[in-house]
């Protein structure tokens, strides 16, 4: 084969017809330059790479082989010279370089152990105070000695506490306390539900917790027993006012959840005017009247003593605020009028049904006092 034909060798002469002309015009000087050589190495190594994987004959085979060596030989004089270190001064470089390596990744090791263990404590004591606010608003709902403590390891997960609340002797209500996931990645109350056996029904009514705000256990327990409510509302301006609530018990929501009646300050029921009209008894302390109409205004059906012919009459009386008055219930806690508790000892008289003289337009005015809330959850609390 020609060299025509060796692909190779044509490519190399035409590299050494152009080194020539350059050494014919740099000269020896200007041709053994170290930046001269390494440009004709790049040139050299480009012509092996090209017909690398290429080759057609034995000849460019060859002539491939000696190129490779000719680039070796040009590598080796171009790499620059090392100077050979005694395996004595070597061994201690080595040894302290390995003792760095073992330093640093033991170092780095114990960091990254340190701020695990740092992290874990600062998890820790942020979930043991998350799960200590929790039980603090637990007890602030009136379940701190019925609920179960909820530690820093349970309150990771948002699963429902279910226990049962004995509020008076045969009567219990069992509560559900129903958690949900922050964005913090903790656990936060969003309400409970309650259900209570009256009669031979069974009710049951969510209530939501709002920003810690909600019915405390007492006070579900006598919504749910029909009584009204006496509590602190955010009206839509942003203002505290006092409303009466109480549980509609001919309405349900979808959910199943009772409709709230709300009755407000224009409504016009006051609980210090309907004490005012009872004949209490004489001896009964200002602190005590104002414990009678605070345990009115929970919703609870409270004790107390009226005066009437020289005797001590013990009742119950409970607040009702959607007829403005007060309702009775004699000593065995049965339902009376109020002219029956004060005629105690006399044969009452039969009652006869009154009509109803109000004119139309104070009933009609009574009629848009009252608000019917729909929907899940309580108006907003203050």
């Amino acid at each position: 084969m020609s060299q025509k034909d060796n692909r190779v060798e044509r490519d190399l002469a035409q590299e050494s017809d152009r080194f020539r002309s350059f050494n014919e015009a740099l000269g020896p000087d200007g041709m053994s330059n170290r930046e001269v050589q390494r440009s004709r190495l790049r040139h050299l190594r480009r012509i092996y790479y090209k017909y690398q994987f290429s080759v057609r004959s034995k000849e460019e085979q060859r002539s491939l082989e000696l190129l490779g060596a000719q680039i070796r030989g040009m590598e080796r004089q171009l790499r620059r010279p090392q100077v050979r270190v005694p395996l004595l001064f070597r061994l201690p470089v080595a040894l302290l370089r390995l003792a760095t390596r073992i330093i640093t990744g033991t170092l780095a090791y114990s960091y990254r152990t340190l701020k695990g263990m740092v992290d874990l404590r600062r998890q820790d004591a942020t979930e043991r105070k998350h799960a200590e606010q929790l039980n603090q608003q637990l007890s602030r709902l009136g379940f701190g000695s019925e609920i179960p403590v909820v530690d820093h390891v349970q309150h990771r997960n948002a699963t429902p506490q279910n226990f049962t609340m004995h509020q008076k002797p045969g009567q219990h209500m069992d509560v559900s306390v129903q958690y949900k996931m922050g964005e913090d990645g903790l656990q936060a109350i969003s309400g409970y539900e309650a259900r209570l056996r009256v009669g031979g029904d069974i009710r049951r009514q969510y209530f939501p917790v709002d920003n810690g705000r909600a019915f405390n256990a007492d006070e579900a327990f006598n919504l749910l027993s029909g009584r009204a409510v006496n509590r602190q509302f955010v009206n839509a301006e942003g203002g505290v006012s006092s409303q009466w609530v109480e549980l509609d018990m001919t309405a349900k929501d979808t959910k199943g959840n009772y409709l709230y009646r709300q009755f407000g300050e224009r409504y016009g029921f006051n609980i210090g005017e309907a004490l005012k009209d009872l004949p209490l008894k004489t001896g009964m302390l200002a602190d005590e009247r104002v414990t009678l109409g605070q345990q009115l205004q929970r919703g609870e059906r409270a004790k107390t003593v009226l005066r009437k012919g020289g005797k001590d009459i013990t009742c119950y009386v409970e607040a009702d605020p959607a007829n403005k008055s007060l309702r009775f219930f004699n000593s065995d806690q049965v339902p009376v009028k109020k002219e029956d508790i004060l005629n105690t000892g006399r044969q009452a008289k039969p009652t006869v049904p009154m009509k109803n003289t109000r004119p139309q337009k104070q009933q009609h005015t009574r009629r848009l006092s009252v608000r019917v809330r729909r929907g899940n959850g309580a108006p907003p609390m203050g």
